[in-house]
């Protein structure tokens, strides 16, 4: 049960998640730009409604569509994203959409607790519904390592893939990942406020209340600096993003890839370009787990941003919305490294 552990302490304010160091690798020589993105004829917008419910297995997958530009670009979970990264509607066609169990995405009480393959066959269903051919993918967290794995198995439908503060690649490196800066950085004395709600029921009677106060004692173990975190967890106000809810079913999920995982195979198999973006002090996954996804995948390079934590793409959202911006529309960022392969690769 490590995986329910090491996820399901985020909701009494203790994290477990893993990982050894890795100094920054150095750069490597220039390459080529990537390509332009395909032709706006090749991949029409979705002729579907703007906004709705994919149903499948029981549970109805909320997406929205944004924009009219002409490469499609699906970004999930949308709940996290929204409110922070943008990536400018003339230039693509934004679909945001929040997976089985989260946001606004509606299941009912007997779907079981998703697992990484249905996690997959969740996005196969969404982009089967889309009907545009080719996407790129914007994926954070967990949900980075579902992006990687449809890439693997749908190569001709994925235009441009990023993983956003992403699962590391290998359980090892998880499992060991435990700076002290999490012990430093983690108000003891409102953690254990934060408890005494959970032991007085507050969790479930008032949700969006305590899933504030959870993130107001929490912000400092996902952000190296909270106070640009404006506003403070706007996914509060779905009952999907609960802590408790939320912490079981990434464990389910996590715990369904097996202990000792190993996403290496799949990540050689992506032939698209891929950017990983992560904050260099994300004290959740071990920020080392960048550069090895970006040895991993053929055409793949990681951007580590200073200063920021796990919610990069939130307390840094100028930089890391440009970068993203900039490599979908056909252009590595500055400072995307591809580290040297090592020994083991």
């Amino acid at each position: 049960m490590i995986y329910r552990r090491r996820v399901a302490a985020l909701a009494i304010s203790v994290i477990s998640i893993a990982a050894c160091r890795t100094a920054r690798p150095p750069e490597p020589p220039a390459e080529p730009a990537v390509a332009p993105l395909p032709a706006p004829e090749a991949h029409p917008a979705p002729r579907v409604p703007q906004q709705g419910f994919v149903d499948v297995e029981g549970a109805g997958l909320w997406y929205r569509i944004e924009g009219n530009g002409p490469d499609t670009v699906l970004v999930f979970p949308a709940a996290y994203l929204e409110p922070f990264l943008s990536l400018g509607q003339d230039r693509f066609t934004l679909v945001r959409y929040d997976p089985r169990l989260r946001g606004r995405s509606r299941a009912t009480t007997t779907s079981p607790r998703p697992t990484f393959q249905s996690d997959l066959r969740d996005l196969e269903a969404v982009a089967d519904y889309l009907d545009v051919g080719r996407v790129s993918l914007v994926a954070f967290g967990y949900d980075a390592a579902v992006a990687v794995a449809f890439a693997a198995a749908h190569p001709d439908r994925v235009s441009r893939l990023v993983l956003l503060s992403p699962l590391e690649p290998r359980d090892s490196l998880g499992r060991s990942y435990n700076p002290p800066e999490r012990s430093v950085r983690l108000d003891t004395a409102r953690a254990r406020t934060l408890v005494k709600l959970r032991a007085a029921g507050r969790d479930t009677s008032d949700p969006q209340g305590y899933c504030r106060v959870f993130w107001e004692v929490n912000a400092p173990l996902f952000a190296a600096a909270p106070e640009r975190l404006s506003p403070l967890a706007p996914w509060c106000e779905f009952p999907a993003e609960s802590p408790a809810n939320l912490a079981g079913r990434l464990a389910s999920a996590i715990e369904s890839l097996g202990k000792g995982y190993d996403l290496g195979p799949l990540a050689r198999r992506v032939t698209s370009p891929v950017l990983i973006v992560a904050g260099e002090k994300d004290l959740v996954y071990n920020p080392a787990g960048a550069a090895v996804w970006a040895a991993l995948l053929p055409r793949g390079r990681a951007l580590l941003i200073p200063g920021a934590g796990h919610l990069a793409f939130a307390e840094a959202a100028e930089a890391a919305g440009s970068a993203v911006a900039r490599f979908l529309g056909g252009e590595w960022p500055p400072g995307a490294l591809r580290p040297p392969p090592s020994p083991r690769e």
